[in-house]
């Protein structure tokens, strides 16, 4: 009986072979070798003739290699743009395909773009297909990782990729280097940072190196100021070699300064005892992680599917317009997280936005709750923080933003949406975007709701577009229907946020759409990814000593570190 799954294979390859880019010639059809009225000559075995599968095998491969050259001529054009994000998005359409000429290409960009984004974006892709590079491939994306990170460059997530690569590398001078200088740059109390913090706990577990830990054991020297939080962030990395010493919390009845004295002397007596390697391994093993950004390649096996053949034929990107974004947050009590996030992050969106377009102006009003007796008390039932380009004031005035108030269910949502839209000064002309997102857990007042969604409507009609993310906190609503109503209004999209899963990103994928042509749509999200990550930075913690010997003061002999035969620890000397 002849196989129908084959009859179809084979008239779909012959009829689709012969369109588009797949054809030899456009407008021959091409004609089955071994058919009768268009099916396959019976057989007793199932499915065709073993001449034909050869046949059709091989116009299959043949068709599959026209589209890798078609994708590889297309990007090729994107990568030879002046326009960074045009190949940026080159590099993203490239690192979806499983192919070795494509890895090449990668690494070609890796090494000679000449801007640090794009080469961050194929840092990232070439990452993506670890599993398939050799070791020379390896080695100049190991040795380009370390060359955006000299340039800070690397950023974001991508820093705990570099940090377990050199761990795998071994502790060399220029490892133990970029170890140091990540260790710099992290805030034991930001969320975005934990992982490259875990990073380098695991590194230094592995390493066992006697001067990497003495390194990280001369940051508890605490009697400058400036140093508290090194001295924190130490012991988080250095507990990972399960060493037994004790925390720094029993001593903190004693104040700051004397509890990191008694800590380092404790790590330093360990250090003195364990005997650990002062050189590197004999051999180093091979880094086989996987990106967290962006999706790993696959191969092109069916040149008909219809998600290769839709990115065949991408149109040239616009030109980039202005942004005004105007974030309208709910800042009573239950949206802590909420506000703690835009505090964190707004700077790192007021960068991206500032890559992807040419003045870009962020803006944030709060809303509380209506009644009067209890919020007026408190200061507002509408602030506005007006839209600035400034990244540097614009983080100075949300730091003093606090939660306060609520209690009930509603709250003045359509307050502050129509503040907003009719207060703030938006931009004029037409090479622009405006954008509204609504961050909130509560419903709006009934009463508020026609007047709210008629300032919606209008806004819209002139080309505002409303986002909203639906806030789940252990106080707020279980569904905002009103919150999908203003996104249905305003030609937006509403989607329910957790503060942990990079709500960032979401806002900034959003608000991207808003300037990319439609094909373009598919990459938004890994373009996103990357470029959050490439984004971010972290800033000081900024902690403070405490205890009786508070405010700073020299230290006395008494304060310095000393062994068990009461000699003076040389590694206190450390400082910064």
């Amino acid at each position: 009986m002849t196989s129908i799954r084959t009859v179809r294979w084979g008239a779909v390859v012959l009829g689709l072979a012969a369109s588009g880019a797949l054809a030899d010639a456009p407008g021959k059809q091409a004609q089955p070798t071994s058919a009768v009225d268009g099916l396959w000559e019976p057989d007793a075995a199932d499915g065709p003739p073993p001449a034909t599968r050869p046949a059709l095998e091989a116009q299959k491969e043949a068709a599959i290699e026209k589209m890798v050259v078609k994708y590889l001529e297309m990007y090729g054009k994107h990568l030879s743009s002046k326009d960074w994000i045009t190949r940026a998005m080159g590099v993203i359409g490239l690192g979806r395909i499983d192919d070795p000429r494509v890895t090449e290409k990668l690494l070609g960009v890796l090494e000679a773009d000449k801007a640090c984004v794009v080469r961050a974006f194929a840092w990232e892709a070439v990452h993506a297909r670890m599993a398939s590079l050799t070791d020379e491939q390896r080695k100049k994306w190991l040795e380009a990782g370390v060359k955006l990170h000299a340039r800070q460059r690397l950023n974001g997530e991508q820093r705990p990729t570099l940090v377990t690569a050199l761990g795998h590398v071994g502790p060399t001078r220029g490892a133990r280097r970029v170890v140091s200088e990540v260790f710099a740059n992290t805030n034991l109390r930001r969320p975005a940072d934990q992982a490259t913090l875990c990073a380098l706990r695991q590194v230094v577990a592995k390493w066992r190196h006697a001067g990497t830990v003495k390194g990280f054991v001369d940051r508890m020297f605490v009697f400058r100021e400036d140093c508290v939080h090194d001295a924190w962030r130490a012991e988080y990395v250095l507990a990972g070699l399960g060493a037994g010493v004790r925390r720094n919390s029993e001593w903190g009845k004693l104040g700051s300064r004397e509890m990191w004295k008694r800590t380092q002397v404790a790590w330093t007596r360990w250090l003195l005892r364990a005997n650990l390697q002062a050189a590197k391994p004999a051999g180093p093993s091979r880094y086989s992680g996987t990106s967290d950004l962006l999706d790993p390649p696959v191969k092109i096996d069916d040149p008909y599917d219809l998600q290769w053949r839709r990115g065949l034929e991408l149109p040239e990107l616009v030109k980039l317009r202005n942004l005004d974004v105007v974030f309208v947050m709910d800042s009573t009590g239950s949206m802590g997280p909420a506000i703690a996030w835009i505090r964190s992050e707004v700077v790192r969106l007021m960068r991206a936005f500032h890559a992807i377009s040419r003045q870009p102006r962020i803006g944030v009003t709060l809303y509380r709750d209506r009644d009067r007796a209890r919020d007026e008390r408190n200061g507002y039932v509408v602030q506005m923080i007006p839209m600035t380009a400034k990244e540097g004031r614009l983080a100075q005035q949300i730091s003093n933003v606090r939660t306060h108030g609520g209690g009930d269910m509603p709250e003045a949502v359509g307050d502050g949406l129509c503040a907003a839209v009719l207060k703030n000064k938006w931009s004029r002309g037409d090479d622009l975007r405006r954008v509204v997102i609504l961050v909130g857990d509560a419903p709006p007042h009934e009463n508020t709701v026609p007047a709210m969604e008629k300032v919606v409507t209008a806004a819209a009609a002139k080309g505002v577009r409303f986002y909203c993310m639906k806030v789940r906190t252990r106080c707020g609503a279980s569904d905002l229907p009103s919150f999908d109503r203003i996104a249905e209004l305003g030609s937006g999209n509403s989607i329910w946020v957790d503060f942990e899963a990079h709500p960032e990103r979401l806002v900034f994928g959003e608000v991207l759409k808003t300037i990319l042509d439609e094909p373009y749509h598919g990459l938004v999200e890994p373009f996103t990814n990357v470029l959050m990550a490439y984004a971010d930075r972290s800033y000081p913690e900024l902690r403070k000593h405490w205890g009786p010997d508070n405010p700073y003061r020299q230290p006395s002999p008494q304060d310095i570190p000393r062994d068990d035969q009461g000699q003076p620890i040389q590694a206190a000397r450390g400082g910064r």
